[in-house]
C-alpha cells in the first residue's frame, strides 16, 4: 500500500521503498521437508513462551536450527549462515529489527510473534500460535512487503508496521526518559469511576 500520508512538523513519508528494501515473509507454503533455519529469540519480548519452547517446537517440525541467537547477540549474525529462512522471534521491536537486517535479501522472513501485542504479525495475518507458524513452514508461500521511510530533523529511518508522531511520539519519549521505578504523576493516573 501506498505511504502518501504527510505528516505534520516537518516530517514526511514516501511511497514504498524499491527493491532493496523490500522484504520477503513466509507465510504458508514452501517447499516439502524441513527448513535450514538461523534464529534470533529475544526471549525478553513480554510473551509467555520461553526460547527453549520455540527451538523444541522448530525441532520437532523437522526444522534445523543452524544458528541460534538470543538478546545479547548481534543480529548481523543470523547472515553469516546459509539458511533457508531466517527467524525471528519476540515482540514487534524484534521483528520490526530483524525485517530492517533482511531488506533486500533473498532469505524469506519466518515471524515468531512472541511479545505482548504483536501488531505485526496480527496485521499481517499470522496464527496466534506459535506452534502453528512453525508447522507451515514447510509449505509456507512468500510473499513481499515493502518497509517504510520517514525523514525528519533526527534523518532518516525505516519503518515496518507504523509511524507515529506529535503527541504520540512525544509522550513515548517522556516514558523512555523516565527511571523505570517512578510512579506516574498524579495527572496521567487514570481513575475509574
Amino acid at each position: 500500500s501506498s505511504l502518501d500520508t504527510r505528516m505534520r512538523m516537518g516530517y514526511r513519508t514516501s511511497k514504498p521503498l524499491a527493491s532493496p528494501y523490500r522484504v520477503w515473509i513466509l507465510q504458508h507454503r514452501w517447499s516439502s521437508g524441513g527448513l535450514r533455519v538461523a534464529v534470533f529469540i529475544n526471549g525478553g519480548a513480554g510473551g509467555e513462551t520461553e526460547a527453549h519452547e520455540v527451538v523444541r517446537a522448530i525441532e520437532r517440525h523437522g526444522h534445523e536450527i543452524v544458528r541460534l541467537l538470543g538478546a545479547d547477540d548481534r543480529l548481523e549474525r543470523l547472515l553469516e549462515e546459509d539458511a533457508d529462512a531466517i527467524v525471528a522471534g519476540g515482540g514487534d521491536g524484534t521483528i520490526a529489527s530483524v525485517a530492517k537486517l533482511m531488506a533486500g535479501r533473498a532469505q524469506p522472513l519466518a515471524m515468531l510473534p512472541l511479545g505482548t501485542a504483536n501488531n505485526i504479525a496480527t496485521n499481517l495475518g499470522c496464527p496466534a500460535s506459535v506452534d502453528a507458524l512453525i508447522s507451515h513452514w514447510s509449505k509456507a508461500p512468500i510473499r513481499h512487503i515493502d518497509l517504510g521511510r520517514v525523514s525528519g530533523p533526527f534523518g532518516e529511518r525505516h519503518f515496518l508496521e507504523s509511524v507515529g508522531g506529535g503527541l504520540v511520539a512525544e509522550t513515548i519519549a517522556l516514558m523512555d526518559a523516565r527511571p523505570m521505578s517512578d510512579a506516574l504523576p498524579p495527572s496521567w493516573r487514570i481513575d475509574r469511576a
